[in-house]
């Protein structure tokens, strides 16, 4: 898809000129990224997260359950479940 404006121009035209909320934004790890949604209207790009939260959970899931092994190994051999 064509883009109809910069990567820039839309993140100005988000924030309605507004520099210090885009500098919040993109603290806050937002940003323009391009869309490919075929809409009449659409310019091309989309204010999206730039952090991939889905990593992040995973991360973090995998981040505990090696704690919990560390902590409860027998969780994870079958003995805990053992009469």
């Amino acid at each position: 898809m064509e883009r109809k404006i910069t990567k820039e121009e839309f993140e100005l035209q988000y924030v309605e000129g507004n520099l210090k909320l885009l500098a919040e934004l993109k603290k806050r790890g937002r940003g323009a990224i391009p869309c490919d949604c075929g809409e009449e209207f659409c310019q091309g790009w989309q204010m999206a997260y730039s952090i991939d939260w889905a990593l992040v959970a995973v991360l973090y899931l995998n981040a505990a359950l090696a704690m919990l092994y560390r902590v409860h190994p027998e969780w994870w051999n079958g003995s805990a479940h053992k009469e």
